[in-house]
């Protein structure tokens, strides 16, 4: 990775090297951090956004990986969400994680949703899932959604 300046287009800092194929690159909604997740299994890292100094890691726990990964806003949070890499197991979780402090709070269990990606909504994190979707409510409950109909719409005539 290399940072430039826009106006100038001159590099600044020195490049930094990932050592796995980058899944996800996101920049922070103030522009100053920069995401980076893998394959599965490897750290997901946080940089700042104009030198690439590292600011965090997160090392998903032994036999699992970071599926996808969401900056909170007006926080210095990151929304995990994490799986088994055994993709018959049930083992996902909901994590927020500040690289700043390289802490993370409480994993939130997410049965049966096998999670496909994490994007922060006005209410909380929504986790879109292979078989179901999960909304944690800023309320602290941690309702999922139903189960979308997976009957065909009927067909429309058209006049």
């Amino acid at each position: 990775l290399q940072s430039y300046a826009l106006k100038t287009g001159q590099a600044r800092g020195s490049p930094v090297v990932v050592n796995a194929p980058l899944r996800q690159l996101e920049l922070s909604f103030d522009g100053s951090r920069l995401l980076a997740t893998g394959s599965p299994g490897a750290t997901t890292k946080v940089f700042a956004a104009d030198s690439l100094k590292l600011i965090g890691e997160f090392q998903p726990a032994q036999g699992s990986g970071v599926v996808w990964a969401a900056f909170v806003p007006a926080s210095e949070q990151i929304a995990l969400v994490t799986n088994s890499l055994d993709l018959r197991s049930d083992g996902a979780s909901l994590v927020f994680w500040n690289p700043a402090e390289h802490n993370y709070n409480a994993a939130h269990s997410l049965r049966r949703v096998w999670p496909v990606g994490v994007a922060i909504t006005m209410t909380g994190p929504f986790v879109a899932g292979r078989n179901q979707e999960f909304l944690k409510a800023g309320t602290g409950r941690a309702p999922t959604l139903a189960q979308p109909s997976r009957t065909p719409a009927p067909a429309t005539r058209w006049a």
